[in-house]
């Protein structure tokens, strides 16, 4: 489903109803820099990951993983972010 926020630009970046050329050229902009957030935001995290070590860490690194995502997911499932 495209945010709403997204037709909103793409409604004031001048596209029409008739003329998808640029509004696909924006929704296609718009997951490209999403992807590439989403992977370098993930690479830095993995690198900086490997830096830790602890025995916590190892026994509870998936736990708080798998937490932060399930906050950042209901985060914005709410509309927070």
């Amino acid at each position: 489903m495209i945010s709403r926020r997204l037709l909103e630009l793409a409604l004031l970046s001048g596209s029409k109803p008739k003329k998808y050329g640029p509004f696909a050229n924006l929704l296609l902009a718009f997951a490209a820099v999403t992807i590439a957030t989403i992977v370098g935001l993930t690479l830095t995290a993995c690198s900086g990951g490997y830096q830790l070590r602890g025995q916590w860490l190892e026994r509870w690194g998936d736990v708080f993983t798998a937490l932060t995502l399930i906050i950042i997911g209901a985060l914005a499932l709410m509309g927070v972010i």
